[in-house]
């Protein structure tokens, strides 16, 4: 039984400000980090939090000035996020330098919003939202300091990279 942790720092594109609602999308980076811990060569836990800054256009009615008279119109918005996530890490595949792998996690988002909108007006929310992300396959290369990529739906991005290192009291043999 290989007993490892890993720590992780990785940035993302094509956040989603919440799972459940991707047309919330943003075109800046993300910047996440995670611990895991590996019960054994193939599964693992994993604790994450992320920082997202996301901005946008979004369709609404709004007041055209006349009372009682209201039309539809684009508005921006603009919002941060933190998101915090439990999740579990499968490797599919895996040798000395190398590793494919997949990971599920769920979470909160804590995130203030502003929306502006064409009559000049502002809104403000607050609040907390389910949040979560999905990597169906991931790449890792190196062995304790390594770089990677992931593929997935979520708070981390349509795709990710970052650095990883791992460090255990037995080193994972990763199938070889």
């Amino acid at each position: 039984m290989a007993h490892e942790a890993e720590f992780t720092f990785n940035t993302g594109m094509l956040s989603n400000h919440e799972l459940l609602d991707p047309k919330v999308t943003s075109r800046q980076p993300v910047f996440a980090g995670s611990v895991r811990y590996y019960f054994n060569d193939w599964l693992g836990l994993s604790l994450s939090a992320g920082v997202q800054y996301l901005s946008g256009r979004d369709t609404g009615t709004f007041s055209t000035g006349v009372p009682g008279i209201s039309a539809p119109g684009l508005y921006d918005f603009s919002a941060q996020a933190f998101t915090i996530a439990a999740g579990f890490t499968w490797v599919y595949f895996g040798q000395r330098n190398y590793q494919v792998y997949g990971s599920v996690e769920a979470g909160v988002s804590i995130f203030n919003e502003t929306d502006r909108y064409p009559d000049n007006t502002e809104s403000q929310a607050t609040g907390t939202k389910f949040s979560g992300h999905c990597s169906l396959i991931g790449l890792r290369y190196g062995h304790t300091l390594g770089c990677f990529v992931e593929l997935g739906l979520g708070y981390k991005g349509l795709v990710s990279t970052g650095i990883s290192y791992q460090a255990g009291w037995k080193k994972a043999h990763r199938f070889s």
